[in-house]
């Protein structure tokens, strides 16, 4: 059996970000800038006009990096989570 051919939609895609703080603001744990990288975020070059610009950017699907020992406080600080390991989802 071959595997399908992969198609454009297929592959990740990248979403800019303007404000990842704006991003994350819903969540139950509160995401400081440290943790962007590792809830999928990184910070991009992108082209608009044949001009290089920088930005925050996401994979779609998203890709999370955390480790063990990860540690996410809730917004009221009467919970946390503690990573163990992360796979992409």
């Amino acid at each position: 059996m071959t595997p399908s051919p992969q198609t454009n939609d297929d592959r990740a895609r990248s979403e800019k970000i303007i404000d990842p703080t704006a991003y994350f603001s819903s969540w139950f744990f509160r995401i400081d800038s440290h943790h962007f990288e590792t809830l999928g975020m990184s910070y991009k070059k992108f082209m608009k006009n044949k001009k290089p610009y920088w930005t925050w950017s996401k994979m779609n699907p998203i890709e999370y990096r955390f480790q063990q020992g990860y540690i996410f406080y809730a917004r009221d600080d009467s919970n946390h989570f503690l990573g163990s390991s992360s796979n992409s989802l």
